[in-house]
């Protein structure tokens, strides 16, 4: 089955009374750093929003509020909350030299001027977010 925005698919589970409104994910990449051999994530692409609707012991109605793309079965719920995500930032050079590689950009490197990248480093290497580093 395919959702899309207003549709009033349900849930089970475990619910959390006081959460009403959950994000909608899709698994997306496996991240490894091959050269540590070290697992440093798992990529969950965003699909959608939907609020709670009503509530009957495991099972919820949901209804979508907002969506990237189709929702599928086996889409994953995540708690979370509306509000706006701040989207400004301004770069700054780390502390000290960090060598790494551009592990994937999300949207395709067709979009690596506008969007994100995943890179092998992190908090551990001196990185922050919005860190300008040559990579």
């Amino acid at each position: 089955m395919i959702f899309g925005p207003g549709d009033e698919p349900y849930g089970r589970g475990e619910w959390d009374d006081d959460t009403t409104v959950y994000g909608i994910f899709r698994q997306g990449n496996f991240y490894m750093d091959s050269g540590m051999d070290e697992v440093l994530g798992f990529e969950a692409t965003q699909v959608g929003a939907a609020r709670v609707m009503s509530r009957s012991e495991d099972i919820v109605t949901l209804k979508l509020t907002q969506v990237n793309t189709d929702v599928r079965v086996g889409d994953r719920l995540m708690p979370t909350e509306e509000r706006r995500v701040e989207s400004t930032f301004y770069p700054k050079a780390p502390k000290e030299y960090v060598e790494g590689v551009i592990m994937t950009v999300l949207g395709g490197v067709t979009q690596v001027g506008r969007s994100a990248v995943v890179v092998n480093r992190g908090l551990q290497n001196g990185l922050s977010l919005g860190c300008a580093c040559d990579l």
